[in-house]
């Protein structure tokens, strides 16, 4: 959070939790109970101590129970679930979605809603996201996650886990501070064939930098008819013009986040 005044920086989580508890709050009762429990949990994020509350949340018409663990997750929600961050477009005939970096699920909720007839296959390699996103997984029909790095090759790489803010770990070594582990990681050639997937309808990627170098190694993209993801230009090994142009057989729309970072749709070409 930038470096604001104690009124300021109180007025803008206030804000937040206020955004989030009224925008996916499933009825007045759950909304209220999102505020003050989110409010709770602020308390416990600055006092460095853990606490959870569950909730029923409605996503696109969609109700789901939601266990809150983390303050830091309701900039997530905000992002993904109430600005939509991978679009409000909802294509057709999808029966298939790899989500590449599915962090705590909130994706997932997402997608199940959009497509609730879809089979969604989610990958995380934060043991700790991917704990929740288990949980989660496993109240949802026809969801599997897999507790793997999407990279360019297979094997065991280094992963930088933020101790603090989950979503902001990465394959790279952004900071000080990161906590490094080894997970296991593959390729999207070899998520394919192990999967048996003769196609995508969707992929969403979210992989922190490692975009470029799993892309440009991979020898499938025709077999992908949709692909959505937030492409990290200040963190890849390229160019941002390199990383677009491997989807040159594609539509392609994007819309900046920030400087150096965008979502990116490349959609088949009719």
């Amino acid at each position: 959070m930038p470096n604001l005044g104690p009124i300021a920086k109180t007025k803008r989580v206030l804000t937040l939790l206020w955004t989030v508890a009224f925008g996916v709050g499933a009825g007045y009762r759950a909304k209220i109970k999102i505020f003050l429990g989110g409010s709770w949990l602020y308390l416990m994020y600055r006092m460095k101590r853990h606490s959870k509350f569950s909730s029923e949340i409605r996503i696109l018409g969609h109700a789901f129970l939601y266990e809150f663990e983390d303050f830091t997750d309701f900039a997530t929600f905000r992002e993904v679930l109430l600005n939509h961050s991978y679009g409000r477009r909802r294509y057709s005939d999808v029966k298939v979605i790899l989500d590449l970096g599915s962090n705590i699920g909130l994706s997932v909720l997402f997608f199940r809603s959009l497509y609730p007839d879809a089979v969604i296959l989610g990958f995380e390699p934060n043991p700790e996201n991917f704990h929740r996103l288990d949980r989660l997984a496993k109240r949802l029909t026809n969801v599997q996650v897999f507790n793997i790095a999407i990279m360019n090759f297979d094997g065991a790489t280094e992963f930088f886990c933020d101790p603090i803010r989950g979503c902001a770990s990465s394959l790279l070594k952004r900071r000080d501070g990161l906590v490094p582990i080894m997970v296991d990681a593959k390729s999207l050639d070899t998520i394919l064939e192990e999967l048996h997937l003769d196609s995508i309808d969707l992929l969403k990627f979210d992989i922190e930098g490692a975009e470029y170098d799993v892309f440009r190694e991979f020898n499938r993209i025709a077999d992908i008819r949709n692909v959505i993801g937030e492409v990290h230009g200040d963190l890849i090994d390229g160019s941002v013009e390199d990383f677009l142009s491997l989807f040159e057989d594609f539509i392609v729309h994007t819309e900046s986040l920030s400087k150096g970072r965008f979502i990116m749709y490349a959609n088949e070409k009719e």
